[in-house]
């Protein structure tokens, strides 16, 4: 509502009897209402009945370019924190993505090796059992090559007992039996031979299946060394058994002595000849027996080289398998952090634990990234689309004056101020176009407006250039008004009152150096004045 509109009531020229100047109060009146009236017509314009600020009064020029810049300027600092955003996720984005895919190749490596490490151990126990039958055979050929040491070693004998018959006979008969008892030894003792080296050929198979991982064609080479050795063997049996025929023709050579000595000497002839045989025989046993343990110690090499390998397997399996849990576990901890597309504000990570500040996620419904602030979710960025571009100095808005009366600007011819304004309040007596403040009509109006007659108490702030009219006492308190402020106390009784100088104030009576309190006779008028809020000083009429 709009102030009420000041009228004189009262004519001071029609009161005598007094040496007043009425026609001067009259005129300081009349000024004052003038003024008041004026402000009133200027406030109206301005200001709505309901208090608020008249529409189009604050305008696009009312706006200080510094207002526009500012608000620019923020504008400008949020488009760019919102592009860094979006940068930083899409590039956490691309790492993740990177990331899986070092993952799934580490796991697929891992994945190779060791099924490269199982094919190796399986291929070692097929070597192992491949040795273990090559060491059956060559113990099978052993076997066999000592039955036919013993062969040989009784058909010597049967040849020395045949000898000693032909001795009896006759001289030559004799010699030829024992130039074959000496073939027969000879023959027992390549076939001893014979029998050695299947001994030793046993022995190296033995070594080539403790060596225990994968050789099987070492391994089946030394299987078939052991077995010529057994055939070897089998031709010095064979030489033997021809030696002992020998023998038996010799006996019956020398029971045939007396009518042919020359056919004895021949026998023995043919009896030497198949001990060389068997000789050779035997050395061929031993060359066979000495490519088996060769063919062993190949294999020897071949299985520490497969062990070595598999070693270096499953180390590199071990090592495949601790990349892939690292990866797993940094794509995990990934995963813990941006969520993916999802339709709604999520409660969990992706493994239902609890949500952790920095966590991100996109939301497909509104197609914007949410970022958790460790309460809740939150736009991650904001997009640049409608924002103010700096380049083009606000001649990109839409409508200049729209965006002022939005923002409320005021004009600088005809402002429409809202709220509360404040402004400074001018000194008492001013008479300029400086802009009245309420304090100062209010000051002027408790001028202008006697207060009605009271019993006295405490001034206060509300009595600030105002006269008092009272019946009692009055107290003037310290750090209540503030220098320039003054008011005037009117006795209107027939008695003498009392003005109290408040605890902590100075009460000066003017052209006195007297303080402290004062009284006022009936009918007597003071003012008082403040210097500082601590310090006043009073004068008047009837003032004691």
């Amino acid at each position: 509502m709009q102030p009420q509109e000041y009228e004189r009531q009262t004519d001071f020229t029609e009161r005598d009897g007094d040496d007043t100047d009425h026609s001067a109060l009259n005129q300081e009146f009349d000024a004052a209402a003038l003024t008041i009236n004026q402000i009133r017509r200027n406030l109206a314009q301005i200001q709505r009945d309901d208090g608020a600020l008249q529409n189009g009064i604050v305008t696009a020029d009312s706006l200080d370019d510094s207002a526009f810049d500012a608000v620019l300027v923020n504008v400008n600092q949020a488009t760019t924190q919102a592009q860094q955003a979006a940068q930083s996720a899409l590039t956490s984005a691309t790492t993740a993505n990177t990331s899986a895919q070092f993952a799934q190749t580490a796991r697929t490596g891992a994945e190779a090796a060791r099924d490269g490490a199982s094919a190796n151990a399986q291929s070692a126990l097929a070597s192992a059992q491949a040795a273990s039958t090559s060491q059956a055979a060559a113990a099978g050929s052993q076997a066999a090559a000592t039955t036919s040491a013993a062969s040989a070693s009784a058909s010597a004998s049967t040849a020395s007992t045949q000898a000693g018959i032909a001795t009896t006979k006759a001289t030559e008969a004799s010699a030829s039996a024992s130039a074959a008892a000496t073939s027969a030894n000879n023959a027992s003792t390549s076939a001893g031979t014979a029998a050695t080296s299947a001994s030793i050929a046993t022995t190296k198979a033995a070594e080539a299946s403790a060596s225990s991982v994968a050789a099987s064609v070492a391994a089946s080479t030394a299987s078939t060394a052991a077995a010529s050795a057994g055939n070897l063997a089998t031709a010095s049996a064979t030489s033997a058994t021809n030696a002992s025929t020998s023998a038996t023709a010799a006996s019956t050579s020398a029971t045939n002595s007396a009518n042919s000595a020359t056919a004895a000497a021949g026998s023995a002839t043919t009896a030497t000849t198949q001990a060389s045989n068997a000789s050779n025989s035997a050395a061929n046993a031993s060359n066979s027996a000495m490519a088996a343990a060769s063919s062993a110690s190949t294999a020897a090499s071949q299985a520490n080289i497969a062990t070595t390998q598999a070693a270096n397997s499953a180390a590199s399996a071990a090592t495949a398998e601790a990349a892939r849990d690292a990866t797993l576990a940094a794509f995990d901890n990934f995963d813990d952090r941006y969520l993916g597309a999802k339709a709604a504000d999520p409660t969990f990570d992706n493994d239902g634990n609890a949500l952790v500040a920095g966590s991100l996620y996109f939301n497909s419904a509104a197609g914007i990234m949410k970022v958790f602030t460790g309460s809740a979710w939150v736009a991650a960025y904001v997009s640049g689309a409608g924002f103010l571009s700096v380049s083009q100095n606000l001649a990109d808005v839409q409508n200049i004056q729209t965006a002022r009366e939005n923002i409320e600007a005021a004009s600088v011819l005809s402002p429409n101020f809202f709220g509360t304004p404040s402004a400074p309040t001018a000194a008492p007596k001013t008479s300029s176009t400086q802009i009245a403040t309420t304090e100062f009509v209010d000051r002027l109006r408790s001028l202008l407006q006697p207060t009605t007659p009271s019993t006295g108490g405490t001034a206060t702030t509300g009595d600030r250039g105002a006269l008092l009219s009272v019946t009692g006492g009055v107290t003037i308190p310290t750090s209540v008004f503030a220098a320039n402020d003054t008011f005037t106390i009117y006795n209107n009784s027939a008695a003498n009152i009392t003005l109290t100088q408040g605890a902590g104030l100075t009460l000066r009576q003017v052209g006195t150096a007297s303080t402290g309190n004062r009284t006022l006779a009936q009918r007597g008028l003071a003012t008082v004045l403040f210097i500082s809020a601590t310090e006043a000083v009073i004068s008047g009429g009837g003032l004691t």
